[in-house]
């Protein structure tokens, strides 16, 4: 388990923009008062101006503050949807709230937020969710289009799959608002083959032992004061949370994954065998 910080390149980066339509203006000034009020001249400069902003495109690298928690598993075809959502669900749950309802611009008052045992059919564990159908079916979705483009890939079979979230940063305009990411989570997935049936109920056991460390480390870093957007005012709800469902509210959030090389060795089966033999020597 490693924790690091997120390097982002900005593809249109605001701050950059801001400068160059600065510059841009003081330029625009000084030909708007050599034109000596020409109105045409003026259309003209205005539309030069906007057609350079639109074409310029700045790859600047960017630092962003986010979070990043990254988790490696091993595990058979058959456990990879469920040993996923035993680490996305319980963080999705600490990053959801109760609905709003707002009485002024800035007073509200927060819903209730539900949860659900869950226990897996295929590993040794037992995982908290956020009781929301919708939120659970989302979810559920994206983890399930993952691991089947693990079956279906080729050789090694390994991926990883992020949950990451961000709050929107409103722009000026012509551009849309910039999605600024503040935490991501990270699980690395390796498909394993074992060998007999004994070695799958050890695996089966040794893996819920690796999942319930991973959910401490959750409830560890949830509990420490770390950076999350402060809570919004009415007019601003939706740079911050996702409205669309309608009995919970999560930090805005998506789910992206990968089949590609994720840059790392991976756990391997030989890894398995050997934990697996330290767990039955013990």
């Amino acid at each position: 388990m490693r924790t690091c910080r997120n390097r982002s390149y900005v593809t249109i980066n605001s701050w950059a923009v801001e400068i160059f339509l600065t510059k841009k203006a003081k330029k625009s000034e000084s030909q708007e008062c050599s034109s000596h009020g020409n109105s045409r001249s003026r259309l003209k400069l205005l539309d030069s101006l906007l057609q350079e902003t639109l074409a310029l495109v700045i790859l600047i690298p960017v630092v962003m503050n986010a979070r990043s928690h990254i988790f490696e598993l091993a595990v058979e075809a058959w456990q990879t949807e469920e040993a996923i959502l035993s680490i996305l669900h319980p963080v999705l749950f600490h990053r959801t709230t109760g609905k709003f309802s707002y009485q002024l611009e800035s007073s509200y008052s927060v819903g209730t937020v539900g949860y659900e045992d869950v226990d897996c059919d295929c590993i040794d564990h037992t995982f908290v969710r956020t009781a929301s159908p919708g939120l659970d079916c989302l979810l559920r979705r994206e983890v399930s289009a993952f691991a089947e483009e693990l079956k279906k890939s080729s050789g090694l079979k390994s991926g990883q799959i992020s949950l990451e979230f961000f709050q929107r940063k409103r722009t000026r305009w012509p551009f849309p608002p910039e999605n600024i990411p503040w935490e991501v989570w990270t699980v690395r997935v390796e498909i394993v083959s074992l060998a007999n049936e004994s070695e799958r109920l050890g695996w089966r056991e040794k893996l819920g032992e690796v999942l319930c460390e991973k959910t401490l480390y959750i409830a560890e870093v949830m509990n420490k004061h770390e950076f999350v957007p402060k809570m919004p005012n009415s007019s601003d709800l939706e740079l911050v949370f996702d409205t669309s469902f309608h009995d919970v509210q999560p930090h805005l959030f998506k789910v992206c994954h990968s089949t590609a090389n994720v840059g790392s060795a991976g756990v391997g089966v030989n890894t398995v065998r050997r934990l697996l033999k330290d767990t039955l020597a013990i």
